[in-house]
């Protein structure tokens, strides 16, 4: 399974699809997972030979997490336990209810592209939306895919103006395409610059870079920074 399916599965709440992307950030260093489900809440046990450092693997399964917005899990149980003995040595139950726009915006100041996702749903509360985003040279490109469409003249000032209050140091400009669901290519076409006072022009259509291709995978550590860089 290729990697972009492998997040959006996640992003669903499938356990075993957060499972591989955990261990392929954590196995490198030694570390190894296993998950599973009780109610709404993700259970995940991590593994080493040696103890796992609880506050190191606390805080990034919590960033990773909070990144992945996956909204049928609310509460995230995490164990630590080293290779061999039958007890875990710690655990953590974390509530992703708590905070979780506030701390999405911290992620989303930081340039983190699943944060930001996760974010632009929040704002515009529309059901079975769809959103993927790249950062190009200081541009932020973002796709909304929905059944309806959406109106840009409702939608685009609602993203720009909230993104304009984050203040993304590496983002100054936004280019925001409509498609409805089903559709190959976008249906309407706004960009702005979020350092200007007035919009920037609108056109209709224009090409879409392939974001497929380009999408990051919210569990690897500093991916996002590197590709800013």
């Amino acid at each position: 399974m290729n990697a972009p399916n492998l997040l959006e599965l996640a992003k669903k709440g499938d356990v075993r699809a957060i499972a591989t992307l955990l261990n392929r950030s954590l196995e490198p260093n030694g570390l190894r997972v296993k998950t599973g489900v009780k109610n709404d809440c993700l259970q995940i046990m991590v593994e080493a030979a040696t103890i796992p450092n609880q506050q190191t693997i606390v805080a990034f399964i919590h960033k990773s997490m909070l990144s992945l917005g996956a909204a049928s899990i609310k509460k995230v149980k995490i164990y630590g336990k080293q290779a061999g003995e039958d007890f875990p040595a710690w655990n953590k139950e974390l509530d992703l209810t708590v905070s979780s726009e506030a701390n999405l915006t911290k992620l989303a100041e930081e340039g983190d592209l699943n944060a930001i996702n996760s974010l632009i749903r929040l704002w515009l509360n529309v059901s079975n939306l769809k959103v993927e985003t790249i950062l190009d040279d200081g541009c932020l490109q973002a796709i909304l895919e929905s059944s309806p469409l959406l109106d840009p003249e409702r939608v685009v000032p609602i993203i720009c103006d909230r993104l304009q209050s984050l203040n993304i140091p590496s983002c100054q400009k936004v280019a925001i395409y409509g498609r409805e669901a089903g559709n190959d290519f976008p249906d309407w076409h706004q960009a702005r610059d979020l350092d200007a006072k007035e919009d920037a022009a609108t056109s209709q259509g224009g090409g879409v870079k392939s974001i497929s291709e380009r999408s990051t995978l919210i569990l690897k550590k500093d991916e996002s920074e590197e590709e800013e860089g």
